[in-house]
């Protein structure tokens, strides 16, 4: 299993990086624990940022600008959902063929704290679905998800109201499933705000991903 990060894509204003499962993308633990930020830094220099956020348990692309040059810029793509952002979901049990799209705001739960939840006070979220394949014992679903806002843990949440939460997320419904988490950031598609050029940077899955998608069936 990749433990440490991997630079997908990089050139003298931005890098899109692979984050490992398990590691934070900003701050600090109280164990100590090094952030892909703090990573960036040290393998760039003091300026570099991670642009957006991953869930820790979340693997996949992140986008981090190496200079303060394009600041104002690259906030603007984000602010304005210029970013495609597509993952790729393991959930549990059988995903409606009917449901390929999700329009249900979600808020902040008041418990257990740091969750969140499907609210009519929350916030609009859209999450479009596409099924790209499925155990033949029915017991998961492969689900392409992109999402079009960028709530907190919009792709779990979003996932569990249909009834299949991701595999290993036991905070949204799911059983234990040690050592593995069933949502990778897969890709990321914007301008370049250096050279006004398409960019488009896929992230492969972890290793730990291999014999589940190999023993996938294609959707009929």
């Amino acid at each position: 299993m990749t433990t440490v990060p991997e630079i997908l894509y990089e050139d003298s204003e931005v890098a899109v990086v692979f984050k490992p499962t398990g590691m934070l993308t900003e701050g600090s633990s109280s164990h100590g624990e090094a952030s892909l930020e703090a990573w960036a830094m040290g393998h760039w220099d003091e300026r570099a940022r991670c642009c957006h956020r991953l869930d820790r348990a979340t693997s996949g692309a992140i986008l981090i600008r190496k200079t303060r040059r394009w600041n104002a810029e690259l906030a603007e793509i984000f602010a304005k959902r210029r970013i495609r952002k597509t993952y790729w979901a393991l959930v549990e049990g059988v995903w409606p063929n009917t449901v390929t799209s999700i329009k249900t705001p979600i808020a902040a739960s008041s418990s257990p704290k740091g969750r969140q939840e499907i609210s009519e006070a929350g916030r609009p979220a859209h999450t479009t679905v596409r099924v790209l394949g499925s155990w033949p014992e029915g017991e998961i679903s492969w689900l392409q998800l992109i999402l079009k806002t960028g709530r907190t843990h919009q792709a779990r949440v979003h996932c569990a109201s249909v009834g299949c939460p991701i595999l290993g997320d036991v905070d949204y419904g799911a059983k234990p499933h040690p050592a593995f988490f069933g949502l990778h950031a897969q890709e990321l598609r914007f301008t370049h705000p250096a050279t006004g050029k398409s960019l488009q940077v896929a992230a492969p899955p972890p290793e730990s991903w291999q014999t589940t998608l190999a023993a996938m069936d294609s959707p009929k």
